[in-house]
């Protein structure tokens, strides 16, 4: 039996729960996030990464599900400070992945006035550092062009997730008619996979051109 369990961030306390469509009729079990305290479940958080306490799987759900929480100060905040709890987790590839998580989970709310403090707090990861870590080491290796390559599709995915897929594949073709040097600035800078599509799709038609 498979069940779907759909997540209602503060702020929706009732939402459809079954559609009927005659021969068809599909069930979903609702989970509001309203009651949930985000402020108490924030300092559960920081007090158990602030002695190194390893986190269970039920405090890592509390960690990705934190910005959706009722009763907490700001969601965008939230968010924020979610990250910077995942940043002090030591097992690289957990902390890869909740906060990859977080990011999926941020690009649906987040303001735009938090964009770029979100940005700010996700370059001082291990995650970020790990990403250009490997790129130049194997920039060096593999040559300048391929290195930017792989370095760019790394960010694409973790910054926007395997939405990210053909627009990787875009960069590459870039790179194989063109320079990179001209948008890999931009595409940091985007904020939204859209604005990074339109980048890329600008590039693309210059090249065409």
């Amino acid at each position: 039996m498979i069940h779907t369990v759909v997540v209602y961030g503060a702020g929706i306390t009732k939402a459809p729960e079954k559609l009927d469509c005659g021969s068809v009729k599909y069930e979903t079990i609702p989970v509001y996030m309203e009651n949930w305290d985000g402020e108490a479940t924030y300092h559960e958080l920081l007090e158990k990464l602030t002695r190194h306490a390893e986190l269970d799987a039920y405090d890592q759900i509390n960690l990705v599900l934190l910005p959706l929480m009722g009763k907490v100060r700001n969601r965008s905040e939230m968010a924020i400070e979610a990250l910077k709890l995942a940043g002090r987790i030591e097992d690289e590839k957990r902390q890869q992945y909740l906060i990859a998580c977080l990011i999926g989970i941020s690009d649906k709310f987040l303001d735009d006035e938090y964009i770029e403090k979100f940005l700010e707090v996700f370059n001082m990861t291990r995650v970020f550092q790990e990403i250009f870590a490997r790129g130049e080491a194997k920039g060096k290796a593999e040559g300048k062009i391929e290195g930017t390559v792989k370095t760019l599709c790394r960010y694409m995915e973790a910054r926007f997730g395997w939405n990210s897929a053909e627009l990787q594949e875009k960069i590459k073709t870039i790179a194989e008619h063109g320079s990179l040097d001209d948008i890999t600035g931009k595409l940091f800078a985007a904020n939204t996979l859209e604005e990074a599509q339109a980048i890329i799709r600008n590039s693309v038609k210059n090249i065409l051109q």
